[in-house]
């Protein structure tokens, strides 16, 4: 097992996980096999056992690696099955990254609406009902509403009881919450917004309610749809609002007569 120093310049601890489970995931260190002890890790990479033990027990989290008391660090059995999903942030700004966002949703949350509709009982409709008003209140207390908006999303998904669905919706919290207030930033058409976005919900809730399944996902289908229209028409706006700058070409022969002046 070949391991090479980390540049001083690097974060250090997410240097040697990377490095080590590149390692790991090429087969350079077999499935079951030990590991080097803490001490000669930090030899041979070259930087603190702190490091070392930090950048293990991330290895760890992601069930890479395991320890057995008293014989060392192992291997993993499974640690060529991905079991921990990370996404990998692309070379986007941060509009286009919310609009790819927009185009996985539709996917994802349609079937979500679909197995919400399948699946719900009372107590789940009462659940999404309450989401439905709590988003009326922060519209008439004037908040923006996000994280109303973001919790009738996830209670669809918990109401779909699917685990996986679940569990992407929780893992993306962060950036389906940025790409619900990315499409609620349009002050010039709040009401008209509110009014469209609330109409959305309202035929997602009916649809779940009503045990319909295709029209719940078709609800959802058309409401991140929706969400990605407003998404463009907002960047469309954006663009014609920007400054343009108009650089004038002077022939090289009248350089110092601009305005009559030498």
């Amino acid at each position: 097992m070949e391991l090479k120093p980390v540049p001083l310049r690097e974060s250090l601890v997410k240097s040697v996980t990377d490095q080590m489970t590149r390692l790991i995931m090429s087969g350079s260190a077999a499935p079951g096999s030990r590991l080097p002890t803490e001490g000669a890790l930090a030899l041979q990479l070259g930087v603190s056992r702190t490091v070392i033990r930090e950048a293990l027990a991330q290895l760890k989290a992601d069930g890479i690696v395991h320890s057995h008391r008293g014989r060392g660090l192992f291997v993993s059995v499974d640690a060529l099955v991905p079991t921990v999903l990370r996404f990998r942030r692309p070379d986007m700004c941060a509009r286009e990254i919310v609009g790819a966002l927009l185009e996985m949703r539709e996917g994802l949350e349609a079937q979500s609406a679909r197995l919400a509709a399948a699946r719900r009982n009372d107590e789940d409709l009462a659940d999404l009902r309450q989401m439905l008003e709590s988003m009326d209140r922060a519209e008439a207390e004037e908040r923006d509403g996000v994280e109303e908006d973001f919790e009738f999303h996830r209670t669809v998904g918990r109401v779909s009881r699917n685990t996986y669905i679940n569990q992407v919706i929780e893992f993306l919290a962060v950036s389906l919450r940025r790409s619900i207030a990315e499409s609620r930033a349009i002050d010039t058409t709040r009401t008209e917004y509110l009014h469209a976005v609330r109409g959305e919900h309202n035929r997602i809730f009916e649809a779940i309610a009503a045990g319909d399944v295709d029209a719940a996902g078709e609800a959802m289908r058309k409401h991140t749809e929706a969400g990605q229209a407003r998404l463009l028409q907002q960047q469309n706006q954006a663009a014609k609002e920007r400054p343009i700058a108009i650089v004038a070409r002077i022939p090289s022969g009248a350089r110092g007569q601009v305005g009559g002046f030498p």
